[in-house]
């Protein structure tokens, strides 16, 4: 599925990070950080209309256009003890405000197209114990198959409240139906490359331009979304 470059109309949305301050999340990142040699990030947010398969790419897309995307990367990259976009003009001042999307400053690129690709349940937890013990890992840190089992497990018991698995339900805030979890890949495209801006300074970036180790992930329930990102570099 692909996102044109036209979006929904504004909508509200809030930062969730403070969700994210668990052991079990923080241990799954770590890891994931030391196999593929990842600065990895992980958003939370609460849209303003229960996300669904119809509406997640004009949702997302929003996001990725909006300040609060630019302010929760920010914060995650402190939180996480990078500090990758905190070189101005990164960082946002009342002289320097968030650039737009495409904009110079601005991670995100000018014009993006999304490409999402959905997973079931099983595609999903396969594809965070991949990141442990099969992807890309210039400095073989692979985990054994035990210990990716545990700590994606954990993941997904925290995040998920699922007993290690996925798919469970809850009642929608507005609707009070119960709605399951969904899953898709990102094609990482739409934030700019490590490579691109090589001869300015001060131009921030993400990914690295490595098919094999540069992912995005999206899943969502009702309202509630989560972006995992990472750039392994090779």
């Amino acid at each position: 599925m692909t996102d044109g470059a036209e979006t929904m109309e504004a909508r509200f949305m809030d930062s969730l990070l403070a969700d994210l301050n668990h052991p079990a999340i923080e241990a799954f990142l770590d890891a994931v950080d030391e196999v593929m040699n990842s600065n990895t990030l992980m958003l939370k947010v609460r849209a303003d209309v229960p996300v669904q398969p119809g509406n997640r790419a004009a949702i997302l897309s929003d996001f990725l256009r909006a300040p609060l995307f630019h302010e929760m990367m920010l914060t995650a990259d402190r939180a996480r003890g990078w500090w990758m976009f905190h070189e101005m003009p990164y960082e946002p001042t009342a002289a320097a405000p968030i650039p737009a999307a495409g904009a110079p400053g601005s991670l995100v690129r000018d014009g993006f197209r999304l490409t999402l690709s959905p997973l079931d349940g099983a595609g999903m937890a396969a594809r965070l114990r991949w990141m442990l013990t099969s992807a890309c890992s210039p400095y073989r840190r692979h985990l054994d198959e035990n210990r990716a089992r545990d700590l994606a497990g954990e993941f997904l018991r925290h995040v998920f409240d699922s007993g290690g698995g996925l798919g469970p339900v809850e009642p929608d805030r507005r609707s009070g139906t119960e709605t399951p979890w969904e899953f898709c890949t990102v094609r990482p495209d739409f934030l700019r490359g490590m490579d691109e801006h090589a001869d300015e300074p001060y131009q921030p970036a993400y990914f690295e331009g490595c098919e094999s180790a540069d992912t995005a992930t999206f899943f969502h329930q009702g309202e509630v979304f989560y972006l995992l990102l990472t750039n392994g570099a090779p």
